[in-house]
């Protein structure tokens, strides 16, 4: 791996982790500090951040990490609905039942397990689950430009959810339901009804964010 490589995955993870928070603004010294790079394959790493949605850069003052507006998570979840709904059904289609089966179990165990518990292991262990499942259903598309545009608004849109404190026992279990919603939809094979499903996910956690 590069040293700019380094650097833009580092940045990443600290912004996923909560160690740079949204709108957080930092000068240049600071963030080097922080990293303990040099400056070139920092400001490599910077402009590919920048270009994908991350951060802003201010010539001579600093950087400041994309702000948690609702405008801007608006748009992150319109844009996961446009990639999700065409993934969900392309799925439907080539999904082997035993695909389909294996994410419906999973997330109905899940779901009844959410009525009791409120654990932040388990918390954990759902969005394990969450991001497993969809990143799956969107690599099966095979298309590498979709599977990197995916990555990049779901990680934005994790980001700027985490200074909204931490999910509730209700929360986790509408959203389970909703998974379950569209994979049933998918073992119908109903084509109809499941961008509906695709889209009252998302919803859901638009919702979470207002709350």
């Amino acid at each position: 791996m590069t040293a700019s490589q380094a650097a833009y995955e580092r940045i990443r993870e600290m912004l996923l982790t909560g160690d740079l928070h949204p709108g957080q603004f930092l000068k240049q010294k600071e963030l080097l500090a922080l990293l303990g790079l040099s400056l070139g394959p920092v400001r490599i790493a910077l402009i590919r951040l920048e270009t994908e949605g991350y951060l802003h850069i201010y010539p001579q003052k600093g950087i400041q990490m994309v702000e948690s507006t609702m405008d801007l998570f608006r748009e992150m979840l319109q844009a996961r609905i446009a990639l999700e709904k065409e993934a969900w059904c392309k799925f439907a289609l080539a999904g082997s039942e035993a695909e389909i089966n294996s994410f419906l179990e999973t997330q109905q165990r899940l779901a009844e397990t959410a009525k009791k518990n409120d654990s932040e292991e388990f918390f954990q262990e759902v969005h394990i689950a969450d991001i497993s499942m969809h990143k799956y259903v969107i690599q099966h598309m095979g298309n590498g430009v979709i599977e990197k545009q995916f990555r990049i608004v779901t990680e934005i849109a994790r980001s700027l959810r985490k200074d909204r404190g931490r999910m509730t026992q209700n929360n986790v279990h509408k959203t389970l339901n909703t998974h379950i919603d569209i994979i049933t939809a998918c073992k119908k094979r109903d084509f109809t009804a499941i961008p509906a499903a695709v889209e009252n996910h998302i919803m859901v956690a638009l919702i979470y964010f207002c709350s």
